[in-house]
């Protein structure tokens, strides 16, 4: 009995606070409840910001892959070779830098770490000569051995150096 003359001197407003309450709290569970269970448009949303991270993530090449290639470039110890980067794009320019030490350390000379105006994907190797060719051909393997792609072309070309050009990330 006591909670019913409570009740009766709960003024109109108390009572409606109070049954908001009990009613809102059913509601509240609910909403707890679906917010957990993402929907169709937030896992796309998440598999779509997963997809630019990736792409937008820089090249870095593991102890491995570092490994692979030094050991199969190391034949050549009195190589020389230059490196082009893409324009304005900064992670390619991060990437032909770790390739540039990493062809330091394998004993290669390293003549020059340019910009180009030119517009690429990926890694192009150049050779203008038989023995330039030779050597592209033994950095393509070394790099396709790492898991890298990189694709040779000696058409139209006439210098004797090795060019390496580091493009855009596909």
């Amino acid at each position: 009995m006591k909670l019913r003359e409570r009740y009766r001197r709960l003024t109109l407003l108390n009572k409606i606070c109070f049954w908001g309450a009990v009613l809102a709290f059913p509601s509240i569970i609910l909403t707890v409840y679906f917010r957990c269970i993402p929907s169709s448009y937030e896992t796309e949303m998440l598999e779509r910001t997963k997809a630019v991270q990736n792409q937008t993530a820089s090249r870095i090449l593991s102890p491995d892959q570092k490994r692979i290639i030094i050991k199969r470039i190391k034949v050549f110890e009195s190589g020389s070779l230059s490196i082009q980067v893409v324009a304005s794009d900064i992670e390619a320019l991060q990437f032909a830098r770790n390739l540039e030490a990493l062809f330091k350390t394998a004993g290669w000379e390293v003549k020059s770490l340019a910009i180009t105006n030119l517009v690429g994907y990926g890694l192009d190797i150049w050779a203008g000569s038989s023995q330039s060719l030779e050597k592209a051909r033994a950095i393509s393997e070394a790099f396709d051995a790492a898991g890298l792609d990189a694709r040779i072309s000696n058409k139209g070309v006439n210098f004797d150096n090795v060019i390496i050009t580091v493009g855009s990330k596909q």
